[in-house]
């Protein structure tokens, strides 16, 4: 999920970008400390610089992701926050095609 967040905020840098905002201004929009950084991890996602996006089209897009809720509504959530040391969480890793991948996740 973390790979996602960062992949799809880099999808939307590009498309700022291709909307004439500066290069540090879009760094800063992302999260990202120094244009640098988000330079080099620009490069690495797009095989271009953020400069050259104006004039290549992004060969990576990451879209939105919907998820559907049984929950009508937000009242019957019944929670409680609890401060738990320490505990193990395990999950199943599967990866999931990008087109109709609605109905699968």
């Amino acid at each position: 999920m973390k790979e996602y967040v960062r992949y799809r905020r880099l999808t939307l840098a590009a498309k700022d970008l291709r909307n004439n905002m500066k290069v540090i201004d879009v760094a800063n929009t992302y999260g990202y400390t120094n244009p640098s950084s988000f330079t080099r991890s620009f490069i690495s996602f797009h095989n271009v610089t953020p400069k050259e996006v104006k004039n290549v089209k992004v060969s990576k897009i990451y879209p939105v992701l919907h998820f559907k809720s049984n929950f009508t509504n937000t009242n019957d959530i019944k929670y409680k926050i609890e401060d738990n040391k320490k505990f193990t969480l395990y999950t199943l890793k599967q990866l999931f095609p990008i087109n109709n991948n609605s109905n699968i996740i």
